[in-house]
């Protein structure tokens, strides 16, 4: 019983390791990816950009990146992205980080268009202020600085069209398109030329006429109601119709005197600003609006400790070291370490900052803002109105009462919980908006908005016949045909053009609703980490390692590559049916200051593998590989997977490719037995049953003909002759595998063949053993091997 369990373990352990020598996998080999890298794309927001984002994530697969995208929701963008800790700033996406982002960017106003650069693209704006590509370009710096101390004069514009040029060769990101928005709406709704403010720069229901309560449908989520706090346009679409600043932008993008009475008084030396203040301007909680409160607003956006994404940017056009005069004669002082994104307020006495300034109260209606230099030039910048002063104006006697670093959980900000001002209680935040915040449903995903009866424009707007609308909506459906039906049935009555409602239009879907085309509103990008060791600052590609000063310049190359793997054209046609324009650099195509020298590179992957190869890199080889197991039994199906490098832009138009599994006996000449269609990424699986034992050679072909031309014409089986088709990409092979087809009876003969060597091998041991000096161990030894023997031989008798 003993020899017979002993050598059921021994040939246990024979069948474990043929059946495991039967299955593993043998993968062909092939030149390792370039490098990897991963393509972020914010995933309920935009469900178009996961499309065009997969497209050009197969595209840098053709070259031999391993690229590949994740979708994360926009609070893990923030998170990892936009506004990261600062020990997790120019981390790559394996560190924590990121490598790549897919987003898109709120226009701007077209007659402004110096600000959108600035707060993007300065250096010393870094997360959570924006740059969050880390762009430090000595050169961009310097005409940033020129423009925005030269403002909109024929010096200024020329410096702002070189600095497109920079950034054009330098490719911190590449832009892919201006969208062309369809922005659909119920047809009895009339936004009175405000259409494309509405979808671009925030909601104005004050402006619309035909319905008494309106709904807007968005794709995105809330994140923050407190202005200074959000970056996010779906933020805006609920609060910027709550809050007012001191001015506004009309219908022909001109900013036009709102809480301020007039433009302000701009001191000879362009430092200080002076603004009168409208008097009778409420907030929502009946308290009127005063010149404190201005100055309040402008501290919440210039401190760090207030959560700020805006601090940067508006300490650029005033200072880093500001104190403020309250009207009760008390100064505040705030100093702001930009690098570190840190602000210190109440600021002790020893901490400074050389960039002084200063914002007062004057008076009950009177604010008085002296700005320092911007940048090395030693002058102010020339645009701090009405690009630098655009704050929306916030309620001092709430948000005062409120430690900066609990504004971001406050009910202010969050839409949920409740506080109490001037005795009300209140569930969101109080502006003093043409609209006061009712409630924020996180369960049903819908804000309510409701007219606010003492707005300070109130009679002037209904003499015009406007501020009609008494409720205004705000609902989160992410599915686009979801809300199409919602926008038939009449539960909503706007739909925001990140829908990407372009191919519907076409077809007529949205016939039944009016739509408007516009132009210019917002740009696709894709942002690059300008830390990363391979695109951003070149020390692990192959030249930076050779030549760590030409680093940067094959960092460089790299982007470049990028530019040409994009293929713009494919994603307008075939994704927006046409309703955008390649884009070059990030200045809106409808500003006078755009630069058309910059012309959008079109998709050219030979350009690409040359910039690559400049960068110290070898592009592999068309084929690809194969994978598939090394042995299988004889009617066994047998499975091989692999990817085939192929043109992402063919692959879209066709629909993927044919590809054939070819076998051989001699690895000489191969017969087609099985044939599919690979995914638009070549992607492919194709399954063979073998018949008859023996050695086999197998590959995959990809003849190059696309599956649509293959369906259109009388194609049937592996056997056709697809190289008389019209061929989509170059045909490619994958190198040949050796498959062993065996029996049951052929693996017993094996078995038994092994007992066989197993007997020698005994016997050469026994002889062996019996010349050993320590008689005792061999004698243990070969009582062993006399009972495996014993074993082996009463089990083959049987």
């Amino acid at each position: 019983m003993k020899s017979k369990s002993i050598f059921a373990i021994a040939i246990a352990g024979i069948m474990v390791v043929s059946v495991f020598a039967f299955v593993q996998p043998l993968v062909l080999s092939a030149d390792q990816p370039l490098f990897k890298m991963t393509l972020v794309a914010p995933g309920s927001a935009n469900l178009l950009r996961r499309q065009w984002g997969l497209i050009i994530a197969n595209s840098f697969q053709s070259v031999g990146i391993d690229a590949r995208v994740v979708f994360l929701g926009w609070g893990s963008v923030y998170d990892r992205i936009l506004t990261p800790p600062p020990e997790n700033i120019g981390k790559t996406w394996d560190e924590g980080g990121w490598d790549a982002l897919f987003i898109g960017w709120t226009p701007g106003a077209p007659s402004t268009p110096f600000s959108g650069a600035f707060q993007i693209y300065y250096s010393k704006n870094l997360p959570p202020n924006s740059n969050y590509f880390l762009w430090n370009n000595p050169q961009s710096d310097r005409l940033i600085e020129s423009f925005m101390t030269k403002g909109y004069t024929p010096e200024g514009i020329q410096a702002f069209k070189d600095w497109q040029m920079v950034q054009y060769n330098d490719v911190p990101a590449s832009q892919i398109f201006f969208s062309q928005a369809v922005f659909t709406a119920d047809s009895a709704l009339n936004f009175h030329g405000y259409e494309w403010i509405f979808d671009n720069i925030g909601p104005t229901p004050q402006f619309l006429t035909g319905r008494s309560e309106v709904v807007l449908a968005t794709t995105g989520e809330l994140l923050d109601l407190c202005p200074p706090l959000s970056n996010s346009w779906y933020d805006t679409e609920v609060f910027n119709s709550v809050f007012d600043s001191l001015y506004y932008l009309d219908s022909n993008y001109e900013f036009k005197p709102a809480i301020a009475l007039d433009h302000p008084t701009v001191s000879a030396d362009g430092r200080t600003f002076t603004y009168k203040i409208r008097p009778g301007v409420y907030f929502h909680d009946g308290i009127e609006v005063t010149a404190d409160d201005v100055v309040f607003s402008f501290l919440a956006y210039l401190n760090p400790q207030s959560g700020s994404q805006q601090s940067a940017y508006e300490a650029g056009y005033i200072g880093e070291d500001i104190t403020f005069k309250w009207l009760d004669g008390s100064t505040t002082r705030l100093v702001i370490d930009l690098e570190n994104g840190v602000g210190y307020y109440p600021a002790p006495d020893d901490v400074s900052n050389p960039r002084k300034a200063t914002i007062e109260a004057v008076d009950k209606y009177t604010v008085r803002i002296t700005i320092a230099d911007f940048g090395e030039l030693g002058k102010p910048a020339a645009t701090f109105h009405p690009e630098g002063d655009g704050v929306a104006i916030l309620p001092k006697h709430v948000l005062g009462n409120v430690p900066f670093e609990q504004w971001k959980e406050h009910p202010f900000n969050k839409g949920t919980g409740t506080y109490v001002s001037n005795g009300q209680t209140f569930s969101g935040p109080i502006g003093c908006g043409p609209y006061k915040f009712v409630s924020y449903d996180p369960v049903r995903a819908i804000v309510t908005l409701e007219k606010y009866n003492n707005y300070w424009n109130k009679a002037n707007l209904e003499a015009q016949g406007l501020f009609q609308v008494q409720k205004f909506y705000v609902r989160y459906i992410v599915e686009k045909d979801a809300a199409i039906a919602a926008l038939k049935n009449g539960e909503v009555h706007i739909l925001d053009q990140n829908y990407q409602l372009s191919r519907d239009y076409q077809a007529g879907n949205l016939n039944f609703a009016t739509n408007y085309i516009l132009r210019g509103s917002g740009i696709q990008q894709l942002g690059y980490n300008m830390r990363h060791p391979v695109f951003g600052t070149g020390t692990a590609t192959p030249l930076g390692k050779q030549d760590p000063s030409r680093a940067a310049e094959a960092a460089r190359y790299v982007r470049l590559a990028f530019e040409y793997l994009i293929p713009r054209k494919l994603i307008i046609e075939n994704l927006l049916s046409g309703f955008a324009e390649p884009a070059s650099v990030h200045v809106n195509p409808l500003s006078p200051y755009y630069n058309t020298a910059c012309v959008p590179r079109d998709y050219n992957p030979e350009k690409a593998k040359e910039y690559l190869a400049m960068a110290g890199y070898k592009v592999p080889a068309a084929g690809g590989q194969v994978t598939v197991g090394a042995s299988y039994l004889v009617n066994e199906p047998i499975v091989f997977t692999g990817q085939f490098i192929v043109d992402p832009v063919a692959a879209v138009q066709e629909g993927g490719f044919v590809a054939l599994l070819e076998m051989s006996t001699d690895n000489s000449t191969f017969t087609p037995v099985a044939q599919t269609i690979t995914t638009t990424g070549g992607y492919y699986q194709l399954v063979y049953v073998p018949t008859s034992t023996g050695t086999y050679y197998f590959r995959v072909s990809l003849p190059g003909v696309g599956a649509k031309t293959a369906a259109a014409s009388t194609a049937t089986g592996p056997t056709f002759p697809y190289s008389g088709l019209t061929l989509a990409v170059p045909p490619q092979k994958t190198q040949s595998v050796k498959v062993t087809v065996t029996s049951i009876d052929d693996m017993l003969t094996t078995y038994k063949n092994q007992v066989s060597q197993l007997n020698s091998q005994v016997a050469s041991l026994n002889s062996q053993v019996a010349s050993l000096t320590n008689l005792a161990y061999g004698a243990i030894v070969l009582a062993i091997i006399a009972i495996i023997i014993a074993a082996i031989l009463g089990m083959r008798k049987k």
